[in-house]
């Protein structure tokens, strides 16, 4: 028995668990800002962030081909968070590097797993 009906689905629908976990994700920051709010609180007490106004966004390639699940793009173009959902797999040897080289040289910024 699974123990969520996100999870129920995910076992059935999807061929990659994690795709599905993070359109349910966007949808959720998307449509709620006390969901936006206590990710960016999350964020903030981490030490990661400043106070955002965020569009949130699901794989989107980058300028350097990389493509993280979900992404905070600032009104800038920055891309502050870069968020990479991962069920039962470990990171590729050119995600790291790749999602850090998004994220703003000089501003607060947070990258999860990555960090």
């Amino acid at each position: 028995m699974t123990s969520s009906v996100l999870a129920f689905l995910a076992t059935r629908f999807a061929t990659h668990p994690e795709n599905l976990a993070t359109e349910a994700l966007n949808f959720i920051l998307v449509n709620s800002s006390n969901a936006r709010d206590a990710l960016l609180d999350i964020c903030q007490r981490l030490g990661h962030l400043g106070k955002e106004d965020l569009v949130f966004t699901v794989q989107v390639t980058n300028g350097n081909g990389s493509r993280p699940d979900l992404v905070g793009r600032a009104i800038d173009g920055s891309s502050p968070i870069v968020i990479e959902a991962k069920f039962w797999a470990g990171l590729t040897d050119n995600q790291p590097k790749a999602y850090l080289d998004v994220l703003p040289e000089n501003g607060p910024t947070f990258c999860g797993p990555c960090r």
